[in-house]
């Protein structure tokens, strides 16, 4: 199911990374977190007309993050057991979930937001990349200098993040090829200040990935 799943990502999701689930038939368990929408009941409602909209989005807001904190928790347990896992999202998506739903008797308006193979790690999972500390921490009042600009992230999204992601290392400063895979942007990665001149961009439609870059240039394929 999930290996269909995958090859979907590689017809219709092309560039998105890591999408072999070749490691499914190693696990020792499957846990699925199923999302039921009939609890958003218990979240704030809004007794006013003009107030709706607010309150909806929310409460799908209160419901996605709870969701998430649940899975996080799930993998943080599996981890502190000495054993390795993966957060996979296709069960969110609509055929995957009628799939499921059919195999496993769970009603099909909910949703599988969360499935999250366990298994034992060929090798150690305890280093990943991490953003800086020092550019995460804002104390006292948001700090300009920390943000994270525009080009940035779509340049994280478009080239970077496979290499991230994969390569064991918690810093980039750990990478033999560091100044070449970071180009301009290594200080803004690498260092302390991610955005020097303190300025702050206007909201820009994300929705959608905006450039092609190194490793998502499949996209126009």
């Amino acid at each position: 199911m999930f290996l269909r799943q995958a090859q979907r990502l590689v017809d219709h999701a092309k560039g998105f990374p890591a999408v072999k689930k070749t490691y499914l038939a190693n696990t020792a368990a499957i846990i699925l977190v199923l999302g039921d929408p009939r609890w958003k009941v218990c979240f704030p409602q809004a007794t006013t007309r003009e107030w709706d909209p607010e309150y909806r989005a929310n409460n799908e807001a209160i419901f996605l993050c709870s969701l998430g904190a649940a899975i996080q928790n799930i993998q943080l347990g599996v981890a502190a057991e000495g054993l390795t896992s993966a957060w996979l999202s296709g069960g969110g998506e609509d055929l995957t979930n009628r799939e499921l739903a059919e195999v496993l008797g769970y009603p099909i308006w909910m949703k599988a937001y969360g499935t999250i193979p366990i298994g034992y790690p060929a090798v150690g999972q305890d280093r990943r990349y991490r953003r800086p500390l020092e550019q995460l921490a804002h104390w006292n009042g948001y700090q300009p200098r920390q943000y994270r600009r525009h080009a940035q992230v779509d340049f994280y999204e478009s080239t970077l993040r496979p290499f991230a992601m994969y390569r064991g290392d918690e810093s980039v400063d750990s990478w033999p090829d560091r100044d070449e895979m970071l180009g301009e942007w290594k200080e803004a990665f690498a260092g302390d200040v991610a955005n020097p001149d303190g300025v702050l961009e206007q909201e820009a439609d994300f929705s959608i990935p905006r450039v092609i870059g190194q490793a998502t240039k499949r996209r126009n394929s």
